[in-house]
């Protein structure tokens, strides 16, 4: 006798290995992540169209692509950039 399917809690649906099961709670049931940018932890939801959107807008499928990106996109730069000019800023004028 076979081993019984392995089920989704949520959509109490029946897949064959454990890991397609994964695969499919990761694709359909993870709706936000939280990444390091720049040693501040932002938030990122899946859009209606399923898929993470980026600082600079671009979409991505998985986390783990959206945080590939994140490490070399201007936009992700130009925000640390920012952020730590304006708080040499604050700093310069405290008296």
């Amino acid at each position: 006798m076979s081993h019984s399917e392995w089920i989704c809690d949520i959509y109490d649906e029946g897949f064959q290995t454990r890991g397609k099961r994964d695969a499919h709670k990761s694709r359909n049931h993870h709706v936000k992540a939280l990444l390091n940018i720049g040693g501040v932890m932002k938030e990122f939801r899946r859009t209606e169209s399923g898929k993470f959107v980026g600082l600079c807008g671009k979409e991505y499928q998985r986390v783990h692509t959206l945080r590939r990106h994140g490490v070399s996109c201007m936009m992700v730069i130009t925000a640390i950039e920012t952020e730590s000019e304006s708080s040499e800023n604050e700093e310069g004028t405290h008296t």
